[in-house]
């Protein structure tokens, strides 16, 4: 996955302290990689960023429970 993601992905945005180091691992550019510390401020950074015509693929653990941040993005919303 982190090979492919080096190779398509414009941007990826870890949730976690325990996913900091995958996308270092994988080879991203430090310009190309937004940690945040929880779901919530993944929502809060993706908002500010999407426009409405990107793919965002959502890869996670069950127990990160991310279906927050797919659940919030497909609610669209006031984007801040």
């Amino acid at each position: 996955m982190g090979e492919a993601a080096v190779n398509r992905a414009d941007l990826i945005v870890t949730v976690g302290k325990l996913a900091e180091g995958i996308a270092a691992g994988a080879g991203f550019a430090s310009g190309r990689v937004v940690s945040c510390p929880d779901a919530a401020a993944a929502v809060a950074v993706l908002r500010k960023i999407l426009r409405g015509n990107e793919v965002v693929l959502v890869k996670a653990s069950r127990g990160m429970h991310l279906e927050t941040v797919v659940d919030a993005l497909c609610a669209g919303g006031e984007r801040g």
